[in-house]
């Protein structure tokens, strides 16, 4: 694993997790970015979480819990400019969370059944896919992303935006009940 690389996760347990799975239509409800090592501690990952924007650890809360399936991403970018994004979203350390996001995810799901087109109305606190939003940002990466208010993000969105980067490529996956990534060369 190096820096910068991009990860989405779904989680078996959880009423939001859920719910964004349900609104969104998509496997995957949340989105990070991998830091490698913080202090001398190794395994870190970047996120907005329920806890807001924090670091947190790859191997004790994704890598080694049953009820977490990943799909890891390269996007192609060095490592220094990777570290160089990540230095960049440190200003984001300890933003709220955007809890009222998933209120907006599901106006804009209701009224698109009616075939009207509508933005997130809440905009404070930030949430997962916000934060992959600006890393993309800074890194000139957003592709269709660009045309998207950072609160109108979700992680099916990133998902398409991260499949559209020119050197892009899914390296890894770990499926519910694993405790171990199935790398590329083994998928």
């Amino acid at each position: 694993m190096k820096p910068g690389y991009i990860v989405f996760s779904a989680d078996r347990k959880g009423f939001i997790e859920n719910s964004i799975k349900f609104f969104r239509n998509f496997e995957f409800n949340h989105c990070f970015i991998y830091c490698d090592k913080l202090c001398n501690i190794d395994e870190i990952i970047i996120e907005a979480s329920r806890f807001g924007v924090r670091f947190d650890s790859w191997t004790l809360s994704y890598l080694n819990n049953p009820e977490i399936k990943l799909e890891v991403w390269d996007i192609g970018i060095p490592e220094d400019k990777a570290n160089e994004m990540l230095r960049d979203l440190k200003k984001y350390l300890h933003v709220s969370y955007a809890f009222l996001n998933l209120v907006g995810f599901i106006w804009v799901w209701f009224l698109a059944k009616f075939g009207i087109i509508s933005h997130n109305p809440f905009k404070k606190g930030i949430q997962c896919s916000m934060l992959l939003y600006y890393a993309l940002e800074y890194l000139n990466l957003l592709g269709p992303l660009a045309a998207t208010e950072p609160a109108d993000t979700a992680p099916d969105l990133v998902y398409k935006a991260v499949q559209l980067i020119p050197n892009a490529k899914k390296i890894a996956i770990k499926d519910f009940d694993k405790t171990e990534l199935t790398y590329r060369n083994n998928l």
